[in-house]
């Protein structure tokens, strides 16, 4: 009996098994993670009522309280799912800087319990945090109250006045003689270093402790910070 040739040939439909494992990657698909990743679609889902309840959390400062209803939570159970998940790190990330915000609000005020320990919240929150050291600095720099404040005037310092200079040399005596530390802010560079320069030519001949720092008002702080 003569066999057909299209008997001899092979089949050109897939095996079972992948065509089964072609239908579970293709439901498997989450367009709404913004990239590649194969994840279930609940999953997906879920991750997406998290960062949606995360964001309303976070806009009503529920950062971390109460207890399993605030956005450092959800974004965790969101890192749960996907350790790398970029809103969710970004939002631990905001989680952080709003602590910082607030803490930088309580050494302003004066408030140093306030501020160690909102700081503190905001660097248990995202321990990495690049800002982390400058606002540190920061805080400390607010909370160190000055020995004197002394405001210049504006008029007097674009024109470099003899009375400004002669106040400004008194003020420098000072701050050697107590060992104080000189900080200066004035609008320009050129100006700070007009200020210091004249502070630094005060009796004895030592070297003035000092920094400058670009801003307004014209401001000249002694401190003492040891």
């Amino acid at each position: 009996m003569r066999r057909s040739a299209r008997s001899n040939m092979p089949s050109r439909r897939p095996p079972l098994f992948f065509s089964c494992l072609l239908c579970v990657a293709a439901a498997a698909w989450s367009p709404a993670l913004g990239d590649d990743r194969i994840l279930d679609p609940r999953a997906a889902e879920r991750i997406e009522h998290l960062l949606a309840d995360a964001e309303i959390a976070l806009a009503g400062m529920r950062l971390t309280t109460p207890a399993h209803d605030n956005a450092y939570d959800r974004y965790r159970q969101v890192l749960a799912f996907l350790p790398d998940h970029p809103r969710a790190l970004t939002g631990i990330t905001r989680i952080a800087d709003a602590y910082f915000g607030l803490a930088l609000a309580a050494a302003e005020r004066g408030d140093e319990a306030t501020a160690e320990r909102l700081f503190d919240l905001g660097r248990d929150v995202a321990p990495e945090h690049a800002s982390t050291p400058t606002v540190a600095n920061s805080i400390r720099r607010l909370l160190t109250r000055p020995e004197a404040r002394i405001a210049l005037d504006s008029g007097e310092l674009s024109a470099r006045s003899p009375a400004l200079a002669e106040r400004l040399r008194e003020l420098g005596a000072q701050a050697k003689r107590d060992q104080l530390l000189v900080v200066i802010t004035a609008p320009r560079d050129e100006m700070g270093r007009w200020i210091y320069q004249q502070m630094n030519a005060a009796p004895p001949h030592v070297r003035l402790r000092a920094r400058s720092e670009i801003g307004q008002p014209a401001v000249v702080e002694l401190r003492d910070e040891g």
